[in-house]
């Protein structure tokens, strides 16, 4: 899920660079994350959600007390990999909460990522603080927001705390999705409406 750097770095807003967040304590401190107008909001937690909604709200361990925003997080549900990884994913609460939104599903976040001139069938994407963090760069920065509470969070901790090492990681990852969709039949979602586009 890659693309040339001018795509990768295409972003809105004014939020702190990842460098500042991998520097940053997890405690409260960040101030990064702004609240960001929810095209659909559920009680009762992850738990009492349809499946089949526009997104999905996961508070971080321990609740969303004291938490300073949300994080957005949009991704393609009909991928099993990426769908187990992310309903995985624990952030600290004192980041903010994660909603993740369905891309294949019309909502103003696909809308501002299609603006962007992004790509989604080539890497999911994170909008924090204001800011558009887009494949290698989205999963990086999951990593350093997360709790690492538990195993699955630290191992994507170590694994994707350096942007280096997610930019070399990513495109593998990204092969292995549009294999994985291209076996089960799916089309892509061709957020960008390119002609001819529409298959793995």
């Amino acid at each position: 899920m890659w693309l040339p750097h001018d795509a990768e770095a295409k972003s809105l807003g004014t939020a702190r660079s990842i460098e500042e967040l991998a520097r940053a304590p997890l405690d409260g401190t960040l101030g990064l994350c702004q609240e960001v107008a929810p095209e659909r909001r559920f009680q009762g937690g992850p738990d009492h959600m349809d499946p089949t909604s526009a997104d999905r709200t996961c508070p971080g361990d321990g609740g969303t007390s004291g938490a300073v925003g949300e994080i957005l997080l949009v991704y393609d549900w009909e991928c099993p990999a990426c769908d187990a990884y992310c309903r995985l994913l624990r952030i600290s609460p004192s980041v903010g909460t994660l909603r993740l939104i369905n891309a294949r599903t019309s909502s103003t976040a696909i809308e501002e990522i299609t603006e962007a001139g992004l790509d989604i069938d080539q890497g999911m994407v994170v909008k924090m603080g204001g800011q558009l963090y887009y494949g290698a760069d989205a999963i990086h920065t999951l990593a350093l927001i997360s709790s690492r509470a538990d195993l699955f969070n630290m191992l994507s901790y170590q694994a994707f705390r350096s942007r280096a090492l997610s930019r070399i990681l990513y495109p593998g990852l990204r092969t292995c999705r549009n294999l994985l969709l291209k076996v089960m039949g799916k089309t892509k979602i061709n957020n960008l409406r390119i002609e001819g586009n529409d298959r793995f």
